[in-house]
């Protein structure tokens, strides 16, 4: 009987300290799960980007967003990526002349994805559109046509007040849902990406290629129960017939490329061609600003009356960035002195100079006085420099 008893307390025993071994196993396991299940925040700033649109190519969405072409907020957790809805934005572009009228790629909802820290690969899966804000009741006013009759001619019958009312609003409308593939790796237009291998906080690039569009849809909802761009787009024939016939085209036909009538005919199904976009994040700092400075030899000059001398005028570009469309203008006494007005120097890239001659010739009667010459350097995004001289004249 002791001998039973004595096997059956060395089996609780063993029963005890098995137990206690695998809880602590257990709670080891959970502790090394929970360090590596950790979600850590990531942030990727995009310095440049450029979208492809069927023919049209090289749209920079830095240069029209004034330096961000859009970013990233999400977390990563063993590798898994989550964005949330609001996390992932995309630059909107367009144009404020002859109407306003703003493009974007959205991102609706949450994305999800994968990062390997090992490749630098980010694959990011997302469901969005292409869609464009637009000032119907404006655009039709820039291009000289009644908003009321091009509303007449779409049979809107009892609807034509409640119609109109948000017509006169800007409307959001565009091609949803279309499902995105974000990727480091791959792409087609307007190119591949590049792996984040020093981590997402460093520099890489996704891209993001698409040909057909998803069905027409809108975000401006009257009331909350109908599209009213269902409806608006009745009126696109007439807004862009218009448009057409106001930079010389005769009938819907293509634009840059595009075939507009096609793509009228078939917004539910429209295929632009080869499109796309990539972003880029640099942790490099961005080029410097031209920056434009005028020299002028000689300062002072004399000629005797009836000869002509001449000013060298050498401009040199010591910013970061190629200055454009660069010109210098002579302000001067137009009765005493004959001088051409402005020469053109061109595009001049940094670090590089453009020197021009600048030929002076006095007019009757100028002798025996000293004239006061500016040389003005122009330049479409800086502020005019001004550089003095004096010619007398003997």
């Amino acid at each position: 009987m002791n001998g039973f008893r004595e096997i059956v307390a060395y089996r609780m025993r063993a029963l005890v300290v098995a137990a206690f071994l695998g809880a602590m196993l257990l709670a080891s396991q959970a502790g090394v799960a929970s360090a590596a299940g950790t979600a850590e925040p990531f942030h990727i700033d995009f310095s440049s980007g450029v979208v492809k649109v069927g023919a049209i190519d090289n749209i920079d969405l830095a240069t029209l967003a004034d330096g961000s072409a859009g970013s990233i907020d999400g977390t990563i957790q063993n590798g898994v990526v989550t964005i949330p809805a609001d996390g992932f934005n995309v630059v909107k572009v367009g144009i404020d002349d002859p109407f306003p009228l703003k493009a974007f790629l959205g991102v609706d909802g949450a994305s999800t994805g994968t990062y390997d820290a090992d490749t630098g690969e980010l694959n990011i899966e997302a469901t969005g559109g292409i869609w464009v804000t637009v000032d119907i009741a404006a655009a039709a006013d820039a291009l000289g046509v009644s908003l009321d009759d091009l509303l007449a001619g779409a049979n809107l019958g009892a609807l034509a007040p409640i119609v109109t009312s948000f017509l006169k609003e800007p409307l959001t409308c565009g091609f949803a849902p279309m499902d995105l593939h974000f990727s480091t790796s791959g792409g087609e237009a307007p190119g591949p990406g590049t792996p984040f291998s020093d981590g997402l906080a460093d520099p890489g690039a996704i891209s993001a290629s698409w040909s057909q569009l998803g069905p027409f849809a809108g975000r401006t909802k009257a009331y909350g129960l109908f599209d009213v761009c269902v409806i608006a787009k009745s009126l696109l024939p007439g807004l862009i017939q218009s448009a057409l016939s106001g930079v010389g085209g005769s009938s819907l036909g293509s634009l840059q490329g595009i075939d507009i009538a096609g793509l009228l005919a078939n917004l539910d199904d429209a295929n632009l061609g080869p499109s796309g976009i990539l972003l880029t994040s640099s942790t490099e700092a961005p080029p410097t600003a031209a920056k434009l400075r005028t020299k002028v030899l000689p300062r002072n000059r004399k000629i005797r009356e009836g000869h002509a001398t001449r000013f060298k005028v050498t401009v040199t570009n010591s910013g970061g960035s190629k200055a454009t469309r660069v010109k210098v203008c002579v302000r001067h006494p137009n009765k005493a002195l004959s001088v051409r007005h402005c020469q053109k120097f061109g595009n001049i890239p940094a670090g590089g100079s453009e020197t021009r001659a600048f030929r002076v010739r006095p007019r009757g009667n100028a002798g025996g006085r000293t004239y006061s010459l500016s040389f003005i350097t122009k330049e479409r995004s800086l502020t005019q420099n001004n550089v003095g001289a004096r010619v007398r004249v003997r």
